[in-house]
């Protein structure tokens, strides 16, 4: 049975915020209590009676007994109960995954799993778990991981693998947060960005909901979700709420640049919005020149100035209490500010969409410092990060433009969802492959191409069947690999029978044609160093890439450093710093996710038992394994699952392989990042005595075992 419950009600959401505007605003503590409690804002409610009194006793939660849960949260826990599967669209403040969490406290389940969007979230939400539920459950974040009788398993969506997919047969709840993410067009009809990722995502979410006894889906503002061709079809009960209990201020500035660098001053913690990297970088320059800030270090900017530059901006900012936060950062980097940050060591972050949409990191402040790409639905996101029932009850927002006034109410903010695996139109092969859907609904070139790959893995031994089995494959570049291979078995022919001297340029040729097959798609960041280069000085994709890959992944920072001191008498400020971002980018972006790909083109079409009977073949194969292929396999450490597991941990990967040489062997039948987490509180006096390994990862490591 399909069930809608709508709780959206404009009258209701601004007599709400009207009722929080009197407690805030104008210290109107004693608000009428009866009202309270049918707004749902019984925490608010400061006299207790034996009414109020009753509600507390029955809605404490479980999972953390210092909070009642709001009225709406139990209602969503009631459907659970019920056995019906649940989509919770809410505003971030209404706390949707803390209802999961509950729910998990109050019904034991053998096979739990949680898909979030970022490895920033499935971080947070590992030490989160592992901390309450460490002791009942496994915890895993990986197929390689071992799964035992009872799992709690925390992943992206990509990671719903055929080896994980294998050994979970049956789930007994899935949580997928951020459902939204699923969908292939932004609002306005526009392809997203990263379509590469989307019929990855989508089958992960296929997979797993079909074989799951109760699903949890989580959403902001979704006005809708259509089911075509899941369980969810028949049962699933769509919760749509505007439910918020915390109190956001927005207020609408005149004056931009000096408001902020006032606002940078204070010790409130806030968070400052920015389109992109560059966007940050230009605002630092100048408020460097106009703010004046004192100077910290600490173990985060010692590790930048010694294997980065002392003119890298987040770390100039950072020794002033400022920092930067957005998607080209590494990891590590990112963590250790946000921890700085949720424990008020430092009070303002400027940041992209990376810190707000990823993780949890609640703040009373937001400044909204460029808005000009913001849609109604992107903008609330934004706000809902602001304000937290159990931290920060009262937010402000600051915005720069009145034409933004429009969405802030009513219904403009919610979107219609269509998920791409939830669908029967089919606009790409992929979802024939990979989603199941019908090659007779493809368009007639989507058919071509369809029988073209059916050739292609003929001629190698395979079948569509065979292909379906595979993981993070993307077609259309598969069959791009196949309409270059004979030139690339060539060049390695070549290789074979070349004098040393020759050897380095046909290497060079081959690396460059795998270039062009899995091509970077962020090129405006090299377009934009460019633009401020002179015509010799201009910086090539191709030679960055190679240079970067004749590297192991530990001496990347080296290299990192070397290309800087090359070219930054070239660049002012903000275009070094946007180049510190690109070549960041292509080692721990494009190579280790993208580029990384061709591995398993390769393995798929090149096993074995196919160039046993073709010798010839088989020594070309092997020139490019030498050259190219070997190089990839090290940035995926799939031949060490614990290094593997601690860089998924963000750490950095010079120190992580030094952890893994004083941890202990684990056997492969029993790895999991709960059993190396384990290892990590066991051995961390003597990872921490170690002064081989950085204080930057010693720190990292604090935060990451709660020290």
């Amino acid at each position: 049975m399909v069930n809608k419950i709508e709780r959206r009600d404009e009258d209701i959401e601004i007599m709400r915020d009207n009722y929080l505007k009197y407690y805030y605003d104008e210290n109107q503590i004693d608000l009428d209590d009866t009202s309270l409690q049918a707004l749902g804002l019984n925490m608010y409610i400061r006299k207790q009676n034996i009414r109020s009194s009753l509600y507390n006793s029955f809605c404490r939660s479980i999972y953390d007994h210092n909070i009642i849960m709001h009225p709406q949260q139990v209602e969503c826990l009631n459907y659970l109960f019920k056995g019906d599967n649940l989509l919770i669209s809410a505003p971030t403040s209404f706390g949707k995954t803390f209802v999961a969490l509950e729910y998990i406290c109050r019904r034991k389940c053998n096979n739990i799993v949680f898909v979030v969007p970022t490895l920033a979230l499935m971080n947070e939400l590992f030490s989160k778990i592992r901390k309450k539920f460490g002791d009942y459950y496994n915890i895993v974040q990986n197929g390689y991981e071992n799964i035992n009788d009872r799992n709690i398993i925390i992943i992206v969506p990509e990671r719903a693998d055929v080896e994980l997919l294998n050994k979970l047969q049956s789930v007994d709840l899935l949580v997928f947060d951020e459902i939204y993410k699923l969908q292939r067009t932004t609002r306005d009809g526009n392809l997203r960005n990263d379509d590469k990722r989307i019929i990855s995502l989508n089958r992960g979410y296929f997979e797993l909901v079909n074989r799951s006894k109760q699903v949890l889906l989580l959403g902001p503002f979704i006005k809708d979700i259509t089911f075509e061709r899941t369980q969810l079809t028949e049962n699933i009960t769509k919760y749509i709420t505007d439910y918020s209990p915390v109190y956001t201020k927005i207020l609408f500035m005149e004056e931009k640049d000096g408001f902020v660098y006032d606002e940078i001053e204070n010790d409130n913690a806030k968070l400052i919005y920015f389109n992109d990297p560059h966007a940050i970088y230009e605002f630092c320059v100048k408020l460097l020149v106009n703010v004046e800030l004192e100077n910290e270090s600490n173990s985060l900017t010692s590790w930048c100035d010694k294997y980065i530059t002392d003119k890298w901006l987040p770390s100039e900012l950072l020794k002033k209490g400022i920092g930067i936060h957005h998607g080209k950062l590494p990891g590590f980097m990112r963590k250790y500010i946000e921890n700085l940050y949720n424990s008020n060591e430092i009070h303002t972050i400027l940041c992209t969409s990376t810190l707000l949409e990823g993780i949890n990191t609640p703040t009373n402040e937001l400044i909204v410092y460029d808005s000009n790409n913001l849609s109604a639905f992107r903008l609330n996101n934004l706000i809902g990060r602001v304000g937290r029932l159990n931290s920060f009850q009262k937010g402000f927002v600051y915005l720069f433009d009145k034409d933004l006034q429009k969405y802030l109410i009513g219904n403009e903010k919610y979107e219609e969802i269509t998920i791409v695996a939830e669908t029967n139109d089919i606009t790409d092969l992929e979802e024939a492959v990979y989603l199941n859907k019908s090659v007779e609904d493809l368009d007639e070139d989507n058919k071509d191409l369809y029988k073209k790959l059916v050739e292609i893995l003929k001629r190698y031994g395979k079948t569509i069947e065979d292909l379906k089995k595979t993981d993070g494959f993307v077609i259309r570049e598969f069959l791009q690999l196949f309409d270059n291979i004979d030139a690339i078995i060539l060049k390695a022919d070549e290789y074979i029978k070349a004098e040393n001297k020759q050897k380095f340029l046909i290497k060079n040729d081959i690396i460059e044609a795998f270039i062009k097959i899995i091509k970077y798609t962020r090129k405006y960041m090299l377009i934009e160093i460019n633009r401020k280069l002179p015509a010799k000085k201009r910086i090539k994709g191709v030679v960055c890439v190679s240079k970067l890959l004749n590297l192991k992944p530990e001496s990347i920072y080296q290299r990192i450093q070397k290309e800087i001191k090359e070219h930054q008498e070239d660049m002012d400020e903000a275009t070094l710093n946007l180049f510190i971002d690109y070549l960041f980018d292509l080692a721990f972006s494009y190579i280790k996710y993208d580029l990384t790909r061709i591995v398993r083109y390769f393995d798929f079409i090149y096993s074995k038992e196919y160039l046993e009977k073709r010798e010839s073949l088989k020594n070309k194969v092997a020139v490019i394994e030498s050259v190219f292929l070997h190089r990839l396999r090290i940035y995926c450490c799939d031949n060490d699952l614990v290094l593997k597991i601690l860089i998924d941990l963000d750490l950095p990967y010079r120190d992580a392989k030094e952890i893994s040489k004083i941890l202990v062997k684990l056997d492969k039948d029993n790895i999991s990042t709960s059993a190396v987490l384990d290892m990590l509180e066991l051995k961390y006096d003597e990872i921490v005595k170690n002064k081989k390994i950085d204080n930057v990862s010693k720190d990292l490591l604090k935060i990451l075992l709660d020290k």
